[in-house]
């Protein structure tokens, strides 16, 4: 078999260790169902986009971890009652798609959607989330955080125009209380994948 013109993957199992997904550039459609899976990684070392027209995975108890990168998603359906962390690092899909997503696995930890570029409209309610980063999400409008009790971090590096809401309260950037840490606007500070995730400063990008 030929993995570099596959255009259909389905994977079933209990427990998944490790799904690791790189060098397919003609694949379209991904389904995986388990029980739980430690972690799923998606065209990491690639130079290429991942052009998938659909995604449906779905675990039973828990997924550890789950990182796509530069993938351009047309449906993106994660379900699952508990899932760590979640990294969407460059990946290009609506507002609609993102929001199947939260609506699908409402128990994530930490959530990184950094350079989303497509995202304009983001509400989220999760109450486990400690970490979000948005870095470098130009065209994000309006972050909506609606039930997140243990946030503890937000990263709005490099979103010229975005518009924080806590319970539907549009929050003063400058003036947030302490409690909450925030990467301002106009900062270039980047986060890790791990968790908790790690700060470091950037060359400034033109």
């Amino acid at each position: 078999m030929d993995i570099v013109t596959l255009n259909h993957m389905y994977i079933t199992a209990n427990h998944l260790c490790r799904v690791a997904l790189v060098g397919m550039p003609a694949l379209k459609t991904l389904t995986i169902q388990c029980v739980s899976v430690d972690s799923i990684e998606m065209n990491l070392c690639s130079d290429d986009q991942l052009n998938l027209e659909s995604c449906v995975i779905h675990a039973m108890n828990a997924i550890g971890f789950l990182r796509f990168f530069d993938c351009n998603v047309n449906l993106l359906c994660i379900s699952t009652p508990l899932v760590k962390t979640v990294v969407l690092y460059r990946c290009q899909m609506t507002d609609y798609t993102l929001q199947m997503v939260l609506a699908g696995c409402t128990k994530i930890a930490h959530l990184n959607l950094e350079k989303c570029r497509r995202v304009t409209n983001v509400a989220i309610a999760s109450p486990p989330l400690k970490f979000l980063n948005m870095y470098g999400c130009n065209d994000l409008l309006q972050l909506s955080l609606n039930n997140c009790p243990q946030m503890i971090a937000v990263n709005l590096g490099q979103c010229p125009n975005v518009k924080l809401f806590i319970r539907g309260i549009e929050q003063d950037l400058t003036a947030l209380c302490t409690s909450l840490q925030i990467v301002h606007p106009k900062e270039f500070v980047r986060w890790s994948h791990d968790f908790p995730p790690k700060p470091y400063i950037c060359p400034i990008e033109y």
